[in-house]
């Protein structure tokens, strides 16, 4: 969002806020990697709040639709080698109970693996849950936490850093 429109969110709910604030950046991101590929300097750019944001909200509009999404990004996270930035961007939004459900999928990942090289990453399969019954019962339990309070609680966190700091989440155009 532009530097005069970020005043005008303070009627928003917490979603749509953090939705607000997302979409340029995701514009800037798209437009970045239709350039020239290089979102080293991108990022770079962005404040940590932003950064933090970006990476926690895409990481959580994928993850929501289903315990088998939950799987897939979050070893393709793994594999991309984003999930250090995503783990920083919970603590940068102190946002503990996502932590922890990112701690916990960590675990269970690497007990099985994980991450696995991105070239690699068309090995992991969705169908995973289906053939690996622990595999499966963790991702439905991990989805429950997400949708119950983990998600609300990144978002809740993110809109309330927005509010308190604005200018650590202002695109600047």
């Amino acid at each position: 969002m532009g530097e005069a429109g970020f005043e005008q969110t303070n009627g928003l709910r917490d979603d749509e806020l953090v939705r607000a604030s997302f979409q340029p950046l995701l514009a800037a991101y798209k437009e970045a990697s239709a350039a020239n590929g290089d979102l080293t300097t991108l990022f770079r750019s962005w404040t940590s709040g932003q950064r933090a944001l970006f990476i926690s909200y895409s990481y959580i509009v994928h993850v929501i639709e289903s315990p088998q999404e939950a799987y897939w990004w979050s070893a393709f996270f793994m594999a991309q080698g984003r999930w250090a930035a995503l783990r920083a961007s919970a603590d940068e939004l102190d946002a503990k109970l996502f932590a922890d459900m990112l701690s916990d999928i960590q675990t269970e990942l690497h007990r099985r693996g994980h991450p696995i090289a991105l070239a690699e990453a068309h090995r992991i399969q969705r169908e995973d849950l289906e053939q690996d019954d622990t595999l499966g019962r963790f991702f439905v339990e991990v989805y429950e936490r997400l949708t119950s309070v983990a998600a609300k609680d990144v978002i809740a966190r993110s809109a309330s850093a927005m509010r308190l700091a604005p200018e650590e989440f202002r695109l600047q155009t």
